[in-house]
């Protein structure tokens, strides 16, 4: 299998005119193979008029899905050196824009195939939850580390910072920016176009946010000297007892 066969498979289906119930027949007919039957429902992803159109599509096809979450998606593969996406992922990464139609790729075992997938490949999923500021499915993808590494964490970051901005301030935006802090080794260095991230907010009307932000930054860093204090004190009475012995 390539991306160049893969290609050409979806060409020819587009040649036909595929459409909704066209791809929910081919993803869950056996006797085709599971690479076209995946490949299929990613292309119809892609090609659906809206949300609820592609909400139709995954309620129709979920046990398909389920099946074939982790077929590889060669179509979607986007350097020859790296792993292709497996359709549960590229899923995760997809223009689904509610984290309720992600939910049933939340089994039990499959959290583990998906990270395996994603350092693998050039895919993603946090930084396009956060682009959608999904904030369900951000949390999900938090709390399970599916993201490939530390660059990911924070471009995904600087992309929900970016994109509350433009939106009213919510007390569950602050909540997000906690798990991530939490995630990143250095929240307080990254700028989002050249600003601090405390200075971004208040410039976009998040003074709340911003307040609150501030409040947790110098509660860490004077959790950060207490221990270093407590370090010194503990060294200093242990040099003490040694020589006194």
């Amino acid at each position: 299998m390539t991306k160049e066969r893969a290609s050409g498979y979806l060409l020819e289906l587009r040649s036909k005119g595929h459409n909704i119930q066209d791809t929910i027949e081919v993803a869950k007919n056996p006797d085709i193979p599971t690479w076209q039957r995946a490949e299929t429902i990613v292309n119809e992803v892609s090609n659906c008029a809206s949300q609820g159109d592609i909400k139709f599509l995954i309620s129709n096809s979920i046990e398909s899905i389920h099946i074939l979450r982790d077929e590889l998606i060669h179509s979607r593969q986007a350097r020859k050196t790296e792993s292709p996406p497996t359709l549960g992922v590229w899923l995760l990464s997809s223009q689904i824009k509610s984290s309720a139609g992600l939910s049933f790729l939340r089994v039990e075992g499959n959290v583990d195939s998906m990270k395996k997938n994603i350092i693998a490949s050039s895919y993603n999923p946090l930084s396009k939850r956060c682009e959608f500021n999904d904030e369900n499915g951000i949390e999900f993808l938090l709390f399970n580390d599916l993201y490939r590494n530390d660059n990911d964490l924070q471009k995904a970051y600087i992309e929900f910072i970016a994109s509350i901005s433009t939106e009213p301030e919510q007390s569950s935006q602050y909540k997000l920016i906690h798990k991530f802090t939490n995630s990143l080794a250095e929240p307080n260095s990254i700028k989002v176009y050249g600003k601090s991230v405390l200075d971004f907010l208040g410039a976009a009307g998040h003074e709340r946010t911003a307040s609150l932000l501030f409040s947790e930054i110098i509660d860490r860093e004077a959790e950060i000297i207490s221990r270093s204090v407590n370090k010194d004190k503990i060294e200093e009475f242990t040099q003490s007892i040694n020589n006194s012995l």
